[in-house]
């Protein structure tokens, strides 16, 4: 994609409110992690319509159809949704019986060598972060299964192997990502030295974070902002949307407590560079559609009159929906 027409597409950006099973996300529309890694690949690596060539995981539908519709190989937990289950089976992915981490070892060390036979090899494997590579409330229960992917790092043969490079691609923050890299150990001391450059093209994948606005190169330490206008992925008036929303966030920060007053729960907000802002929901609601469906309602009557007419709907409900929970 050129630098001119991203630039026309963006133009046309607007807030996008995304009520979603973990969280509520306002944030630009438009945005997509696989740009960044699309950006990683072509810009970054020197390797041009590689994601058809990588195995992309994740347990969301929104953000894993784009990898879906670029061809790339899809995988996906038993924790994921159901949507995202059809979806990979139709594609001929991998759906595992287990969760998280421990679905991620699996497919690491059991499945791929095997899967590879019949599918390709691959250039390298993407994780989405909270709910396929991590579950904060289940960190004890995964254990085990990092250090499993620790050890796969360490091991790694290379691109077009069967044992390639993995990396993150997550909406996450930079806070939350980082402390995952460092529980999988994905840093210059456990990659394989064969795989260390410090400048483009870099031989290991780079984490994508914040939806495709940020890239970690876990080699050198560095991170790349892509929303810098010399990139040309984002105009400068993204810059503007993202301040419009980090005010609108500061508005609703206000109404947090009387929030989770009301959920008898704790709602907590994370704060994110350049993708917008962030309200994840308390784990008790999150195993349920119904639970959510009254969540999110909840949360909308207590800041709809924050939330202007022009404001695009996304993700698990509609603003209709919301409403009539009303």
């Amino acid at each position: 994609m050129s630098k001119e027409k991203k630039g026309g597409f963006f133009k046309k950006m607007k807030i996008r409110y995304v009520s979603g099973p973990q969280s509520l996300d306002i944030k630009p529309s438009g945005m997509s992690r696989h740009m960044g890694v699309e950006f990683a690949m072509g810009e970054l690596m020197e390797l041009n319509a590689l994601l058809g060539r990588i195995v992309y995981a994740d347990d969301m539908l929104l953000s894993m159809i784009p990898f879906y519709e670029q061809g790339a190989f899809l995988m996906c937990p038993v924790n994921a949704q159901e949507e995202v289950k059809k979806l990979v089976k139709e594609s001929g992915g991998f759906v595992s019986q287990k969760r998280s981490a421990e679905a991620v070892a699996e497919f690491l060390t059991k499945v791929y060598p095997k899967w590879r036979n019949k599918h390709g090899l691959v250039h390298s494997i993407y994780f989405d972060k909270d709910g396929v590579i991590w579950e904060a409330e289940r960190l004890k229960e995964n254990l085990p299964f990092l250090k499993i992917i620790a050890e796969y790092i360490k091991n790694c043969e290379g691109p077009y192997t069967a044992h390639p490079p993995i990396s993150i691609a997550t909406g996450a923050s930079r806070e939350s990502t980082m402390k995952v890299l460092e529980y999988i150990q994905l840093n210059k001391r456990n990659i394989p030295a064969k795989f260390h450059r410090e400048k483009p093209p870099f031989a290991w994948p780079p984490v994508i974070f914040e939806e495709g606005c940020l890239a970690f190169d876990p080699v050198t330490g560095k991170t790349t902002d892509l929303t810098d206008e010399k990139y040309g992925v984002f105009p400068l008036g993204f810059q503007r949307i993202i301040a419009s929303i980090n005010k609108l966030g500061q508005e609703i920060n206000k109404r947090v407590p009387e929030i989770n007053g009301q959920l008898g729960s704790d709602c907590k907000i994370v704060t994110k560079e350049k993708s917008g802002y962030t309200l994840d929901l308390p784990f008790g609601v999150r195993g349920s559609l119904e639970e959510l469906r009254k969540a999110h309602a909840l949360i909308y009557r207590n800041i709809q009159n924050l939330i202007g007419e022009g404001m695009e709907f996304a993700g698990l409900f509609t603003r209709e929906e919301l409403k009539s929970e009303e």
